[in-house]
């Protein structure tokens, strides 16, 4: 049994530190639910792009800190239907 296995996150928080420790936190055992806007999703996919880093196919940063946890696209913006 990991540690906290049975605990649910809801993850959405953006950019390195709220998404880190959601991994973290997965990696004892959590149940991580990243919550992204439809279409775009979380702005830290788009990170590898920038033209300051080392050029890369794939994103790296990304595949990093959002393993080990499930994603759900959620438009907290616009009324329930």
């Amino acid at each position: 049994m990991k540690l906290f296995e049975g605990l649910r996150v809801l993850d959405v928080a953006g950019f390195i530190a709220g998404p880190g420790a959601a991994t973290i936190l997965a990696d004892f055992g959590a149940d991580v639910v990243k919550i992204e806007m439809p279409g775009e999703g979380d702005g830290f996919r788009a990170v590898y792009r920038n033209p300051n880093l080392a050029y890369s196919e794939h994103n790296y940063l990304w595949m990093q800190v959002d393993r080990i946890r499930r994603r759900l696209a959620l438009d907290l913006k616009q009324p329930r239907r």
